[in-house]
């Protein structure tokens, strides 16, 4: 350490810049990576500073495309003259090699999207077994797997669904860990709840050796231990579900919430989406989870070319019918290098109209359920508190059906502590003892 002329402390460690676009997939090695340079390196936001520059690569929509050419631009004109470049992530397979070449700026170009390793050793920093996942004091979110490979029921692969830009720039499924690996990780932090993510979780473990998917053996592995209460499990394709997991879904009393992407409720549009399932295969396997009381999170596109106004009506019936009050709606997203660039796009007003249809269905049934959960109350955990400067403490509390919801509650902090079990009725926590905290109310629902 060196002081400057000012008097300021600067440090005599290396920077390094990472440069990230896109989603927050793979932040598990990037938490790796800074937990294990921080005793040789210092993290900094600015490319011109730093003496190695990490560039995650995303492609998935145009504008992330035409950001991989700005940021070079930038990274060649201002990087330092022996400044490190390393070039990874899902957009780079999609970079022809000859454009790479170009820039003479590139040091490295790593395409196994499990670029903890390679990373570390061209940074000359020790690697370590500890697993740097995320962690938010009540839960610890895991993402398993990355690619997809998308199968039909019997098993044999098919064409990536036309609206998926992923697929089509090659990336295929990669587990990040083992079954072992993840219960090791679920064995450090040692919380009560469980979150299992990824771009397709159901093709979890096809690169295992036989070529069949393992999601629920480790949903098995992970609900043997005993301080673990409850397992979600996101980013659940509904083309990729198969009959062990459909079970273990179903019938495994750990696991409470659900991310169920049923991408449309007409199957003309299924069809044309190439998603591979149909309306019936969906209805009945959300009909199965909803009677075992398990929360589900739908997911859906609008305003995908050869939409009809048929189509949306469909959609949004399949939606009330089946109660998915907490959907995510996705408005579809032209993007070269899919099939469904190629097709006849909806013209705007007709897009719009689509999409201002389904939202305000969502909407309308959303609000009209979360209003039945605040009159007639619901249990939780609290999952953390907060205390915020002007308005106090917020406590969050997650319902143990896994509602689709977690509530902030703004109150006064009077005996309740992290993890205890309380009630939320009419806008009051109430513990289970009968210890009841006055005046608190409901100020947002994520």
């Amino acid at each position: 350490m060196k002081k400057t002329k000012e008097g300021a402390v600067e440090s005599n460690k290396l920077k390094v810049c990472i440069m990230k676009g896109g989603c927050n997939g793979h932040m598990d090695q990037f938490q790796r990576l800074k937990a294990n340079f921080k005793d040789t390196y210092e993290s900094t936001a600015y490319s011109n500073l730093a003496d190695v520059i990490i560039y995650f690569v995303c492609f998935f929509t145009t504008n992330q495309e035409k950001d991989f050419y700005y940021n070079m631009f930038l990274i060649e004109a201002t990087k330092k003259p022996r400044a490190t470049v390393i070039l990874c992530g899902c957009g780079v397979g999609a970079i022809k090699p000859e454009v790479i070449a170009a820039y003479d700026c590139i040091d490295y170009v790593i395409r196994d999207l499990n670029f903890y390793e390679e990373i570390a050793k061209i940074m000359g920093i020790k690697t370590s077994k500890q697993y740097y996942m995320e962690d938010f004091q009540g839960f610890v979110y895991i993402d398993v797997e990355e690619g997809c490979d998308k199968r039909r029921k019997k098993g044999k692969q098919c064409k990536f669904c036309n609206f998926c830009k992923q697929n089509y720039l090659k990336v295929r499924v990669k587990s990040k860990y083992t079954i072992e690996e993840v219960c090791e990780i679920v064995k450090i932090h040692k919380l009560p709840t469980v979150i299992l993510g990824g771009l397709n979780t159901t093709n979890y473990g096809e690169d295992f050796g036989d070529g069949n998917p393992k999601l629920h053996l480790l949903i098995k592995a992970i609900s043997e231990f005993t301080f673990v209460k409850w397992i979600a499990v996101r980013s659940v394709a509904s083309s990729g579900m198969y009959p062990e997991l459909e079970e273990e879904l179903v019938n495994n009393p750990k696991i409470v919430s659900v991310n169920y992407f049923i991408q449309s409720g007409s199957n003309h549009m299924l069809e044309l989406m190439n998603v591979g399932a149909s309306v019936e295969d969906n209805s009945r396997i959300i009909k199965r989870l909803k009677e075992k009381h398990k929360a589900i999170k739908g997911g859906v596109i609008v305003g995908y070319p050869g939409e009809t106004y048929r189509d949306v009506r469909q959609m949004i019936e399949f939606i009330t019918d089946h109660d998915l009050w907490d959907s995510t709606i996705f408005s579809y997203i032209n993007s070269r290098g899919t099939p469904a660039h190629k097709e006849k796009q909806l013209l705007p007003k007709m897009y719009e109209a689509h999409c201002k249809a389904v939202f305000d269905a969502v909407y309308k049934l959303r609000e009209k359920r979360l209003q039945e959960i605040a009159a007639n109350g619901m249990e939780g955990w609290v999952e953390s508190i907060e205390f915020e400067e002007e308005e106090g403490y917020h406590i969050r509390v997650i319902p143990f059906d896994f509602d689709g919801a977690w509530y902030v509650i703004q109150e006064e902090l009077q005996n309740v502590k992290f993890g205890d079990v309380v009630r939320v009725i009419d806008g009051q926590i109430l513990k289970l003892d009968d210890c009841s905290l006055i005046g608190g109310k409901i100020v947002e629902v994520l």
